[in-house]
């Protein structure tokens, strides 16, 4: 397809989009999002924020002193309001949002945004995507849903539950895998029968540790010893991936595996499979090296007690045991020695431990992650590799911020409303070359994420988009569903169970809205169409040929079917990146745009490819700016039709050779530039860059 068939087929889709979110918009009512957080962050007063943030401040402008360099020049209002939506609810200001702000000329306006952002559904949405990518949340895996650990995190984030206890919880999570309320099982069950990964995992996210080199052998570059390596997976010593269903409900399910027709049989085996995941054992505190260890501290299989090798020093009490030593033939899973070890409760220890304020190296990291978060860049990099040497390019910065992560009792939003309200995130971005060190100018000058661009690009669809996210377990509701017929132990509700699987019932009752939806959309397609042709008729009795001319065009427009994305914007619904499969498909535009496969710890990628931009250059995006059309269509003249093209994409007004140059166009061209201006604003770098 040519570039012209390209923009015919995208003005086509730009006018049916806006009719359709024009329809829509009238249609629905305000309700309240269901992602909304229960608490505002205005309970803590803004006067002890401020206060906070001056301290950094200080602290960052001593830094800079030291080096002969000053904060960037302050960044104007309409670069403030676009960067403060990216950066807190992911996604472009709507034309309303950014001119209520720009209207405004309070002093306190900067201040009142943050907290608005902050205390909105978005906030969850885009907190969301932070925590999926870092915690490696699949919503399919092998033999369990993971849509219970995402409810449960996004849970997290909106009851505004603290860092310390959010870690804690998925630390010493237990029961069912898919019983509603357990979704903390999820973290550990991400490494399903591999607790030497998962000590890894855990160690990488929360400390910034990597000691998985150490799980084979004494770590080449830095001093962890093998032999540590397993004193702090014997913190996970003991932890079982099954738990018992009830009697009826196991004896209902092994009857059903055994007898009946080969399909039963089968769907019976598979319920025991994935109705018993979940986590048992709160930890043993012991375990053992493996059979090929090649040093001579310690003979192979020695048992090895749990115990902390840095930050504050602890062990796991032993308790004594005559269960007999015996080699596991598969190492990954708890040895039938540790099976039958007391239990010691080393995963609590662990969590208390890893969480406590005196372990430098948690509340540097998470500390450090915000920072990242706010501005770009960490202030210590990589972040997910510390090393002893390590430093922060501003040290005193670095204390004080963990200092006041503890202050605030580990209440990211506060942190976060701390970070957002430095002179900092009110300057100027600053660009740096590959290799060298980040200052903090100014924020660092990066692309959108993949989540950030979705997000943005149903915002133009959409300017309601935030009203219109799910319910935080609205994806869960099939497993909890299964799992609770599953062990009911009622033959009948086994049975309905074990006839539909809860993907498909979740697939079909999602069609079916969809259906529904679409057609309410034709429905009020088609009594547009019959009031436009009997405006064409009237207009003929009248001899107004240019009127018929325009009014046939539009019920032309309105007459061809939807527009539908390949990358399935419309397939379900408008949903946001967080309300989406995770991860999506790797086809859909958020995995073109670097989307984590999920698979690593934050393995997330903005960097630029040549599919990217094929992709917005000749995808549908009609789909993606409906509502920008209809705004323009709306407007008084042609400069004002600009003035909403610009403010809606690029959160700014046109400079004087932009005006000029469009207002040519629309000389020119009439109509048509609308469909140009749009996809050339869209395509722009500065469309996906954050300010």
């Amino acid at each position: 397809m040519n570039r012209h068939s390209t923009r015919m087929l995208f003005v086509a889709a730009l006018t049916l989009g806006a009719q359709l979110a024009a329809a829509s918009m009238q249609a629905e009512e305000p309700r309240q999002s269901p992602q909304e957080p229960v608490r505002s962050v205005q309970d803590v007063a803004r006067q002890r924020i401020d206060h906070a943030s001056k301290q950094l401040d200080t602290a960052l402008a001593k830094g800079l002193d030291s080096r002969d360099l000053a904060l960037n020049p302050p960044i104007d209002d309409a670069g403030f309001v676009r960067r403060a939506y990216l950066t807190v609810v992911g996604r472009i200001p709507t034309v309303p949002e950014a001119e209520r702000f720009l209207a405004d000329l309070s002093n306190d306006k900067r201040a009142r945004l943050i907290d608005a952002l902050l205390d909105s559904p978005g906030f969850t949405s885009h907190m969301a995507n932070f925590w999926f990518d870092l915690l490696r949340v699949k919503s399919r895996l092998r033999q369990q849903s993971g849509e219970p650990f995402a409810h449960w995190i996004r849970d997290a984030l909106r009851n505004g539950m603290p860092y310390d206890e959010f870690v804690t919880a998925m630390v010493t999570a237990t029961g069912y895998a898919h019983a509603e309320g357990n979704g903390a099982t999820g973290f550990l069950l991400r490494d399903m029968n591999m607790p030497h990964d998962a000590m890894a995992n855990t160690l990488r996210a929360f400390t910034g540790t990597r000691l998985e080199c150490a799980q084979c052998h004494n770590h080449p570059t830095q001093a962890w010893k093998q032999r540590e390596f397993f004193a702090m997976a014997a913190f996970y010593g003991g932890l079982q991936y099954r738990t018992e269903l009830p009697a009826d409900a196991q004896r209902a399910l092994r009857e059903l595996a055994t007898s009946g027709e080969e399909r039963q049989r089968a769907a019976a085996r598979r319920a025991l499979q994935t109705a018993t995941i979940g986590l048992r054992g709160s930890g043993t505190g012991v375990e053992r090296l493996p059979q090929d260890y090649a040093y001579d501290d310690l003979p192979p299989r020695s048992p090895i007690p749990a115990a902390s090798i840095f930050g504050p020093k602890i062990k796991a009490e032993q308790k004594s045991t005559s269960a007999p030593a015996a080699a596991s033939r598969r190492p990954a899973r708890a040895s039938s020695a540790q099976q039958r070890a007391a239990e010691v409760d080393s995963r609590a220890l662990f969590a208390q431990w890893l969480t406590s304020p005196g372990n430098d190296r948690f509340t540097r990291v998470i500390a450090n992650r915000m920072w990242q978060v706010t501005f770009g860049r960490a202030l210590t990099e990589p972040l997910d590799d510390l090393k002893d040497d390590s430093k922060a390019v501003h040290p005193d910065v670095e204390r004080k911020l963990q200092s006041l992560v503890i202050e605030f009792d580990f209440d990211l939003r506060q942190v976060l409303r701390v970070l957002l309200s430095t002179q900092l995130f009110s300057r100027e971005a600053t660009r740096c070359e590959s290799g060298e060190p980040f200052l903090f100018q100014g924020p660092f000058e990066q692309r959108m994420s993949a989540e950030q661009l979705w997000d943005s690009l149903l915002t133009l669809q959409d300017e309601r988009i935030d009203d219109r996210l799910q319910p935080t377990g609205a994806r869960a509701v099939a497993a909890y569903s299964r799992q609770s017929r599953l062990v009911s132990g009622d033959p009948l509700q086994i049975d309905e169970a074990l006839n539909r699987r809860p993907e498909a019932e979740a697939e079909a009752q999602r069609r079916l809205q969809a259906i529904a939806d679409r057609r309410a959309l034709d429905q009020d397609r088609q009594a547009q169409v019959r009031e436009l042709s009997q405006k064409i008729l009237a207009a003929r009795r009248k001899g107004d040929r240019a009127a018929v001319e325009t009014l046939t065009k539009e019920r032309i427009a309105l007459s061809l079917p939807m527009p539908m994305d390949s990358s399935a914007v419309l397939r379900d619904g408008l949903f946001r990146a967080s309300d989406l499969e995770q991860p999506a498909a790797s086809s859909h535009l958020l995995r073109q745009f670097g989307q984590s496969d999920r698979e690593t710890v934050d393995a997330a990628t903005r960097a630029a490819s040549v599919p990217q931009a094929l992709t917005l250059l000749n995808g549908p995006l009609g789909n993606a700016a409906s509502t920008v059309v209809r705004r323009m269509a709306e407007a008084a003249d042609i400069d004002a039709r600009i003035d909403v093209a610009f403010l809606a994409t690029l959160t700014r007004r046109p400079l004087d050779c932009e005006r000029a140059t469009w207002q040519q166009e629309f000389a020119s061209r009439g109509k048509e530039a609308t469909a140009d201006l749009v996809w050339v604003l869209v395509n722009s770098h500065e469309f996906r860059r954050c300010p």
